[in-house]
This record gives structure tokens, sequence and C-alpha cells, in this order.
């Protein structure tokens, strides 16, 4: 049975993820701060797959490092993210750039180094900042003009799987 790692599984997109993979008959290992919801976990066991739901942070290195190495993933997903206000961003940007930036790429390396075959981390519209707003359709080759602390996590992330496909003998996207 294929396996996954997802981090941020009880978000909005994470919740989707887990849905998806469960439905293909994956071994998901959903990992998140607060866990998958009670309805979301009723409607899981009906499907195909088998979740384990695990209440940890994604910020937690050694954590993932011996899950990571006790498991055989064949995709790890980096979902967990703080989408936040202007006032989350004036009393702890650090916060949002530590688990939307810093976890991620630490994630991406320990996937490596665990010889994870399929990476995948998340960009946002937010990179783009107001160029979506512009009357016109937003180009790959437009430059990014993140309006939020948020997007530009997003937009370095994007810069940083780049980097990393250059580089690196496991690809990320």
């Amino acid at each position: 049975m294929p396996s996954v790692l997802i981090t941020g599984a009880s978000g909005f997109i994470g919740l989707n993820l887990v849905e998806c993979f469960l439905s293909r008959g994956w071994q998901v290992l959903g990992l998140s701060i607060d866990g998958i919801p009670a309805l979301a976990l009723k409607d899981f066991d009906r499907l195909p797959g088998r979740l384990e739901d695990l209440r940890a942070d994604a910020r937690d290195l050694r954590l993932l490092d011996e899950r990571l190495g006790a498991d055989r993933f064949d995709a790890v997903i980096a979902g967990a993210a703080i989408t936040s206000g202007i006032e989350r961003e004036r009393t702890s940007p650090g916060d949002i750039v530590e688990l939307n930036l810093l976890a991620a790429v630490r994630l991406l390396e320990l996937a490596a180094r665990h010889h994870v075959p399929r990476m995948l981390m998340f960009s946002s519209s937010a990179a783009t900042g107001e160029l979506a707003f512009g009357g016109r359709p937003v180009f790959e080759t437009d430059p990014v003009q993140p309006a939020s602390i948020y997007g530009a996590t997003k937009a370095a992330v994007e810069g940083i799987v780049r980097r990393w496909n250059a580089i690196a003998p496991v690809p990320a996207v």
C-alpha cells in the first residue's frame, strides 16, 4: 500500500488531500497541530485507505525525522501553513516564516535524507499579490509581488523549489 505524509492535514487543502489519498487506498499519516476533525474522521473511516491522525507540530524536526526513518513514504506533502491577517503579521511574523517557509524547507531536507521519491510544497496566489486583480491574466513570467508575509513565504518556497530541482537528486514540486 503506498503511503504519504501530509503536514497541515486538518486544514482545508489538507483534509481534501487526505480524502483523495484515502479514497485511492493509500496509507496516510496526517500531521496537524489540532488533529483531524471528528466529522472528517468518521467520513474517512468508510474509505479504503488507512489514516493515522498525528497531533504534532510540523516544526518538530526530531519527530519528523523519526517517522521518515521508520516508515517508507512514497510522498511527502508540506501543507502546514499560517494564513494570517495583518494583526498577526504585526505581532508574530517570525511564526509565519518559521512554519510556512522554514518548516517546509526542513521537511524537504528530511525527505531527501530518507530518500522519499516525491515532495510537494505549496505556493499560493498570494505570492503574486495584487497582480491577480489587475484586470489581466497572471503569467508564470510575471514578477512576484507579495502583499503579505504569507505571500512572501510562498514566493520564497517557489524560488527554493526551483533551486532545489537544479541541485538535488530528489525533485520537489
